[in-house]
């Protein structure tokens, strides 16, 4: 893939990487600096090394003939001396005349010589002092050696230049060529390294000067750079860091097109962290990939608006709910380079939801002030502006936004009875400095002209010096609450009255009928005993009914008159112990206590506020209610008190035959028996009166089943002074608060 031109935010290290390559430079540029000298220097030696070898050839060549000259001299002047002097004493003489002037010759160079040798059998002989192997001494080696290469090519007739190893085995330059006079061989050689150590020399200055000159040029350099490129370190450093420090995501992207110029989808070049925490994809996965693979969707988001931008070079924003991550984004793109895109991109999913939220909070609101009749509004006093909400329109019987809201418009249409004390309860909150105040008033809807009647509330706000800059309340049309509460109280006028008529009736009808019930039940008690047993049985039967009658009727007449005394007597209210109201009921019960063996006891109870005859008789009510109501077992009834709220939680639990829930409610109404008059003698309104008698006091009183069996009746009475320690109440267990057979 080709490298993407992209954003100076790249990662970190980017700074240090081009030091790195300016390190690099240099290096290449010393490279290629030694690299030449080294090939100038090689060129300049290969030259110098072919104008040696020419000269060694030449010079060799040069010898050859002369010593071939010289030979065919000698020869010559052989024939003319005596007989007994042959080619041998020629051969001779040239080489004494080759020894001495060898002998004066001082070679070329520090290792240059010539050496010349003939072949004795597979040995080669040297016949001139070798310059290199001490003075005057002669070499024989073997015609096969690989030292005597360059001597074995002359002896063998070849002439020409070689390097090799010579007779040291050191590797030389040498030119051979053969005498064929005398079946001679010469060699001209120098040693290579003699001939390579200028231009060695040389090589090792170039490059000396050459690390000089460029370790200078590399610490002037850095010496100008350096200053610079912290700098810029270090604000790529500081870019990066906001770079990945940014809330929002950060990606660049280059645009793909078809054969045809079209986009079809585009590249992700560069992303930030924050891209990778809100997207949930790291960057190794992203950078490189095809948006339509990696985001899953099949074709690239918002390829039209980017390929838009990267075309035009026109920065374009827009907010999107976007379904794939079912989020929402804010998102801004801008082209940094042709072909290529920049996003910027917010999740502003919870910005999108709290607005929704918002807006179906205010149509919520909108729809409660509209139902509840309850319109708000706010007055900014720096500013003199006041805001209503619909509603307060609505109530003023004007058309939301029907013209601008202001204090005196508000004024305008307040009753003019009551304009005065409104006006006086605001500004009069603000002169005093008041948190803020509270006002009924009436108001006149513009149009109609009806009178509607209003709460208002009004809540200063301050300003941290303590300053009241703004006041928000509430205009609440109260007008059908108030018809309400007129109604209603017309009603419970009425109600009352007519309970109490109903109770004086009761009461009267009670008193009235006690007089002729007495003599009825006297009269027929008469017939009782004279003509019971003298008449027939069915007369007697008859008599019986009668005086039951008359008896159940009295029994009830007197309930009934105690029922309506409760509700009608005066309520006298004082601080009452009730152990003393618990012992005055328990002893008007002594006799069904005695008769029933009932075992009775109460513990530490407290004193409390109201009347002791009507409490000593509701506890009468509830134990007697205990005794009569026991199963197969003798009764054995509890009394105890504990504080709850305010008051007191006094219980009376029972083992009798208990009480079902769901007639938990109907035993408190009167005359509702859940037995007959057979099983149970009553008249079904003691625990009527019980709950009358409560009431009164402020509690209540209820019912519910006891372990294992039995009932629990529970009610509330208001708290007096607690008992002196060591009082009347005893300890729970004492005698004065035990009953028992």
């Amino acid at each position: 893939m080709p490298k993407e031109k992209q954003l100076s935010l790249g990662p970190a290290g980017r700074l240090p990487e081009s030091m790195q390559r300016i390190r690099l430079l240099i290096a290449i540029l010393t490279l290629a600096v030694l690299a030449v000298a080294a090939l100038c220097i090689g060129l300049l030696y290969r030259t110098a090394l072919g104008q040696q070898t020419r000269r060694l050839q030449e010079t060799v060549q040069s010898r050859a003939r002369t010593i071939e000259v010289i030979a065919w001299h000698e020869i010559e002047y052989s024939h003319q001396l005596p007989p007994g002097s042959g080619h041998g004493d020629a051969l001779e003489s040239l080489l004494d005349q080759l020894r001495d002037a060898h002998a004066r010759f001082s070679g070329f160079g520090r290792t240059g010589e010539y050496t010349m040798a003939r072949c004795e059998g597979d040995s080669i002989v040297f016949l001139l002092n070798q310059r290199n192997s001490g003075p005057g001494r002669l070499g024989r080696i073997s015609f096969y050696e690989d030292n005597a290469e360059p001597m074995r090519r002359a002896l063998s007739g070849r002439s020409g230049t070689m390097t090799g190893p010579d007779y040291r085995g050191a590797t030389v330059l040498a030119a051979y060529e053969p005498v064929d006079v005398f079946g001679l061989g010469i060699v001209a050689k120098i040693d290579l390294s003699e001939i390579r150590a200028p231009f060695v020399r040389a090589g090792l200055i170039s490059a000396a000067v050459t690390l000089v000159v460029v370790v200078l040029s590399a610490l002037l350099f850095h010496r100008v750079t350096s200053p610079v490129l912290r700098r810029l370190r270090d604000s790529e450093t500081r870019l990066r860091e906001v770079y990945d420090s940014m809330s929002e995501g950060l990606v660049q992207q280059r645009l793909v097109y078809d054969g045809s110029g079209r986009p079809t989808d585009y590249r992700i070049l560069e992303v930030n962290r924050a891209f990778e925490k809100i997207i949930g994809i790291p960057r190794d996965r992203a950078v490189g990939a095809l948006a339509s693979e990696l985001y899953g969707t099949g074709s690239a988001p918002f390829l039209e608006t980017y390929a838009r931008v990267a075309e035009t070079g026109t920065p374009e924003s827009f907010d999107v709910d976007w379904e794939p991550l079912a989020k929402s984004f804010s998102i801004s793109v801008f082209s940094p380079a042709k072909g290529q895109v920049a996003t910027v991109f917010a999740d502003v999913t919870e910005r999108v939801r709290a607005e929704r939220t918002l807006r179906e909070n205010e149509s919520r609101l909108k729809s409660a002030e509209e139902l509840a009749r309850l319109g708000s509004w706010e007055l900014d006093l720096t500013s003199n502006l006041l805001t209503w909400s619909d509603e307060v329109y609505h109530i003023f019987g004007l058309e939301p936004q029907e013209f601008e809201a202001t204090y005196e418009a508000f004024l305008a249409r307040v009753h003019p009875e009551d304009r005065a004390a409104v006006d006086e309860a605001y500004t009069g909150s603000l002169r005093d400095n008041r948190d803020g105040y509270e006002i009924e008033h009436r108001v006149v809807r513009s149009r109609t002209g009806e009178v509607r009647r209003v709460h208002e509330k009004c809540e200063h706000i301050r300003d941290g010096s303590g300053r009241i800059v703004r006041s928000v309340g509430m205009v609440h049309d109260i007008t059908e609450r108030k018809r309400a509460e007129e109604s209603l109280a017309r009603t419970l006028a009425d109600l009352k009255r007519s309970n109490e008529e109903l109770e004086q009736f009761a009461y009267v009808a009670s008193h009235d009928l006690q007089q002729p019930l007495r003599m009825v039940a006297s009269y027929v008690e008469l017939l009782a005993k004279r003509y019971q047993g003298r008449l027939d049985e069915r007369a007697d039967k008859y008599i019986s009914y009668a005086v039951g009658g008359a008896r159940r009727l009295q029994e009830l007449i007197n309930d009934l008159l105690s029922l309506s005394r409760i509700g009608t007597g005066a309520l006298e209210k004082k601080p009452v112990n009730l152990n003393a109201a618990f012992r005055l009921a328990l002893g008007n019960l002594d006799a069904a206590v005695r008769e029933s063996g009932a075992d009775i006891t109460a513990g530490q109870l407290p004193t409390v506020v109201g009347d002791e005859g009507q409490l000593a008789q509701l506890f009468q009510n509830l134990l007697d209610n205990a005794v009569k109501f026991r199963a197969d077992e003798a009764p054995v009834i509890r009394v105890a008190a504990e504080p709850a709220g305010r008051g007191w939680l006094v219980s009376v639990t029972d083992n009798g035959i208990g009480i079902e829930p769901q007639h938990a409610e109907r035993v408190f109404r009167a005359f509702q028996r859940l037995h007959t008059e057979q099983d149970y003698h009553g008249t079904g309104i003691g625990l009527a009166i019980c709950r009358r008698i409560v009431e009164r006091h402020g509690g209540t009183i209820r019912v519910e089943p006891a372990a294992p069996h039995g009932s629990r009746f529970l009610f509330t009475l208001p708290r007096g002074t607690a008992p002196k320690k060591g009082g009347p109440a005893g300890t729970g267990t004492a005698p004065e608060n035990r009953g028992k057979a």
